[in-house]
């Protein structure tokens, strides 16, 4: 797997945190989203 990138400091690696990175800023702004609706049980 070293020979492959995968090891510490490897290319694919640096690409798996960076995408890492990219999901926390999604899940935050999907966070933003959900918390402006409100949820309403009894509409009729």
């Amino acid at each position: 797997m070293c020979a492959l990138g995968w090891g510490v400091g490897g290319a694919a690696w640096s690409w798996r945190h960076q995408l890492w990175e990219w999901e926390e800023e999604m899940l935050e702004e999907c966070r933003g989203f959900l918390s402006d609706i409100v949820l309403q049980p009894h509409v009729t």
